[in-house]
């Protein structure tokens, strides 16, 4: 077994909890970036999430809000929520979101887009390498 087959294996395992939690629980990867720009302040953010619905979710979003002297901004930061009781989990509006497929293109009031697939595609992408790798 050579060292790529090994490194797929070890994301398997680490992705297989957040495929079986994702039908009860919301969990989320990303990094956050806050500019100020003058009186105002954008938050450009980017994500790996899984909200509850049993679907995976990447995505990026852009919104504005006035600047608040209390408060520090970080033009960095990792986010994540692990495995919490879900929310704002997105409401199937076509047959293809109720199968876990979606994309979401919003201009307004936050400029935001996500593509979704069904929880399990990752781990099954990586099982196919796993597989090919094997094969080969």
């Amino acid at each position: 077994m050579n060292r790529t087959t090994l490194l797929l294996i070890l994301i398997l395992l680490l992705m297989l909890p957040f495929w079986l939690f994702s039908y009860t629980h919301h969990t989320t990867f990303g990094i956050d970036q806050e500019t100020v720009q003058g009186d105002r302040v954008q938050f450009h953010y980017y994500r790996l999430w899984w909200p509850g619905n049993g679907t995976v979710f990447l995505g990026h979003g852009i919104s504005q809000q006035t600047y608040q002297t209390e408060r520090q901004y970080k033009n960095f930061d990792l986010a994540a929520t692990l495995f919490q009781t879900p929310y704002n989990v997105p409401i199937p509006r076509s047959i293809w979101n109720h199968l876990g497929l979606w994309w979401v293109n919003k201009p307004a009031p936050i400029n935001q887009w996500w593509i979704g697939l069904p929880s399990f595609s990752p781990v099954l992408i990586v099982l196919l390498f796993i597989y090919y790798l094997r094969c080969t």
